[in-house]
C-alpha cells in the first residue's frame, strides 16, 4: 500500500485553475531525468531546522512533500519547498521564519513594499546566500546550504534585476553561455577538441548556436541574432536574460523584477513571455513590483513585509487583504478597505 499523501507544509496556496496540469510537455526537456525509485516520503525535523552551510546534497533523502501515493503514482504536489526560512545579516534579520511551496506548472509571484526582504528570499532559493536557518527543497534534493551551482544543475535559472549581460559577446553567444553545464566533456577531452578543432566541438557548437537562436525566437528576439550584446535596447536585454536562463533547460525558473524599468508595451511583452512558458509547463517564481502584470500572470501570491509573511493566496485574495493594502498604502487606506468590507 502506498504512503499517503502530505498537504505542503507553509500554507502555500494551489491554484484550482492551473495546478498540475495533464499532458503538458516541458519546452526545454533535462538531460537525464529524476530517478524512477519508490522510497516512502521522510518526514524532516519539525521546525525547519537549521542545516549547517557545509552539507552538500544528502545522499537518501526524500522530499518532505511527496507524490500522492509515493514516487511514480501520482502527480507532485510540489516542485519547490522552502520551509521556516530564515536570513541574518548580523543584527538584521532579512527574511524570517518564511515557508513556500510551488506547484509544477504555476506561477508564484512574492511582492512587498522595498525592503521586504523579495530579493534575499530569491538569493536564498538558488543558493547566493547560505540560510541561518530552515530548509530548501527541491523535488526530492534537500539543498539548504548547497553551493548556487548545485541548484542550477538541478534545473533551477534564475534572472536578475538589472540584466547581468556580457557586453563584450554578442546576443546569441550570451545565450549560448547558459548551454555551459550541458556541454562539459571533461578537462582533457575539451582540452583536446578546442586544441585539434576535432569534428565533436564543431558538432557541440553548431548545436548550441541552433538551440540559443531558437530561444531567442522564443523570447522574440529574433530581430537581434546577429547584434552585439551592447547594442540591445533595456527591454530586449531582460528577454535576453530569460533566454539564457532557459538554455540551462530550467524545470523552475526565478525571475526578479522582469518588468523594472519597462514601459507599458514591453511589460505587456513579459507578461506575454510568461504565460506562454507556463502554458508549455514551466514552473515560475516571480518577484515584481507591476501589479497589473502580478495579478494577471499569477496562481499564488506570496506578500512580504520587513521580511515576514504577511499574506498568501490566490490573486483576488491578496487584493482585498487589508493587511496587504495598509503595507502598500498606510493605515487610512487599510481602513477605509475593511469598512468597505463591513458594508
Amino acid at each position: 500500500m502506498s504512503a499517503p499523501a502530505r498537504p505542503p507544509e507553509g500554507g502555500a496556496s494551489q491554484s484550482p485553475e492551473r495546478a498540475q496540469p495533464a499532458n503538458r510537455t516541458h519546452p526545454l526537456p533535462q538531460e537525464g531525468g529524476r530517478g524512477d525509485g519508490s522510497s516512502t516520503p521522510a518526514r524532516p525535523p519539525e521546525g525547519g531546522a537549521s542545516q549547517s552551510p557545509e552539507r552538500a546534497q544528502p545522499a537518501n533523502r526524500t522530499h518532505p512533500l511527496s507524490q500522492e501515493g509515493g514516487r511514480g503514482e501520482g502527480p507532485r504536489m510540489t516542485i519547490l519547498s522552502v520551509q521556516n526560512l530564515s536570513r541574518r545579516f548580523g543584527g538584521l534579520t532579512a527574511v524570517d521564519d518564511v515557508s513556500l511551496a510551488v506547484s509544477p506548472g504555476t506561477v508564484h509571484a512574492v511582492i512587498g513594499p522595498n525592503g521586504a526582504g523579495k530579493t534575499t528570499l530569491l538569493n536564498l532559493m538558488c543558493g547566493i546566500y547560505t540560510p541561518s536557518s530552515g530548509s530548501i527543497w527541491l523535488d526530492d534534493h534537500d539543498l539548504s546550504g548547497a553551493p548556487h551551482y548545485a541548484f542550477a544543475r538541478l534545473g533551477l535559472g534564475r534572472t536578475f534585476q538589472t540584466p547581468q549581460i556580457f557586453n563584450n559577446m554578442s546576443a546569441l553567444e550570451n545565450v549560448m553561455v547558459g548551454r555551459y553545464m550541458h556541454e562539459q566533456r571533461g578537462l582533457f577531452l575539451g582540452l583536446a577538441e578546442a586544441l585539434l578543432r576535432l569534428p565533436t566541438l564543431r558538432a557541440a557548437e553548431r548545436r548550441s548556436r541552433e538551440e540559443a537562436a531558437e530561444l531567442m525566437r522564443v523570447v522574440g528576439l529574433e530581430r537581434y541574432l546577429d547584434a552585439e550584446a551592447d547594442a540591445l535596447p533595456y527591454g530586449a536585454l531582460k528577454r535576453l536574460e530569460i533566454a539564457r536562463a532557459l538554455a540551462l533547460k530550467p524545470k523552475l525558473l526565478l525571475l526578479d523584477e522582469p518588468a523594472a524599468g519597462l514601459n507599458h508595451s514591453e511589460a505587456v511583452e513579459i507578461e506575454q513571455l510568461i504565460g506562454q512558458l507556463v502554458e508549455r509547463g514551466m514552473t515560475v517564481v516571480l518577484v515584481e513590483h507591476n501589479m497589473r502584470l502580478v495579478m494577471e500572470v499569477s496562481d499564488a501570491i506570496l506578500v512580504l513585509d520587513h521580511g515576514r509573511r504577511l499574506a498568501e493566496g490566490p490573486p483576488q485574495m491578496v487584493r482585498e487583504d487589508p493587511r496587504v493594502i495598509e503595507a502598500y498604502l498606510g493605515k487610512e487606506a487599510a481602513e477605509d478597505a475593511r469598512s468597505a468590507v463591513a458594508v
